[in-house]
Formats: structure tokens, C-alpha cells, sequence
């Protein structure tokens, strides 16, 4: 779950054609933090991390995604990238939930 909440400005610092893919590197305060395989939301976009050290960390976005964002535009350190990670539901929010009723579907 995102909550739209701006954790940190991230700066391009690389990119690199795979095929219609783009593999993007960005440094961010936060980047020792993430794991492999979690999610970080880029201009309100997300992508899953695919490599981290702990200054930057690398995602990749998919052709479809660069056509109708702006994240194929953007250019390597001229551009502040707002970002965010993604947080378990409960983590974000301040109110209590409750299951009201179980479904259980057939195999």
C-alpha cells in the first residue's frame, strides 16, 4: 500500500536500455533500507527494486509503463524524483480494521 506521502527526493544517476525496458539506478537516503522485490513508488509510479546498495538502488520500468508516465523523460541528475516505499496496510493506518465476513472459493 502507498500512501502517497513523499519519504524522499531521489536523483537519477543512471539508465540502461534491456531491450524496450529501462534498468534505472537512483540514489536516495533511504536505499540501505529497501529489499530486493519491494516496492517504491517514482512520480506516483511503482516499481519493484531489483538491486540496492546503500546509497542507490536499481528498478526497472517496462515498456508500456515509460509510454504513459513521465519516467522515460527524465534525465540523469537533472530532474528530483519524488519517492516513496510502499508500506504493510496496517502500518499506514491509524484505524482499526475488522473482517466482517469470510468467503471461501472453490478449488
Amino acid at each position: 500500500m502507498f500512501a502517497g506521502i513523499i519519504e524522499d527526493l531521489g536523483e537519477l544517476t543512471s539508465t540502461q536500455k534491456e531491450g524496450s525496458n529501462l534498468e534505472m539506478v537512483f540514489a536516495a537516503a533511504f536505499a540501505g533500507e529497501l529489499k530486493v522485490d519491494q516496492s517504491v513508488a517514482h512520480n506516483g509510479v511503482c516499481l519493484t527494486v531489483t538491486e540496492r546498495s546503500n546509497s542507490d538502488y536499481k528498478v526497472v520500468a517496462i515498456d508500456e509503463t515509460l509510454r504513459k508516465t513521465n519516467l522515460g523523460s527524465l534525465k540523469i541528475g537533472a530532474l528530483q524524483v519524488s519517492i516513496f516505499k510502499g508500506r504493510p496496510l496496517i502500518e499506514r493506518t491509524s484505524t482499526k480494521i475488522s473482517i466482517r465476513k469470510t468467503c471461501i472459493f472453490p478449488n
